[in-house]
């Protein structure tokens, strides 16, 4: 399973990617995001 994680704080993104490992997930954490990044469809992030 794939997990996509929007956050503002640059400080947590290793712990988030570290929660996911622990359940086996792979996880993609956006801290800064393009201004068109929610016109995406998600398949493609």
């Amino acid at each position: 399973m794939s997990v996509v994680v929007i956050v503002g704080n640059n400080c947590i993104t290793t712990k988030y990617k570290d929660i996911c490992k622990s359940y086996n997930c792979k996880a993609k954490v956006f801290t800064q995001m393009p201004s068109d990044f929610f016109k995406k469809p998600l398949d493609k992030c």
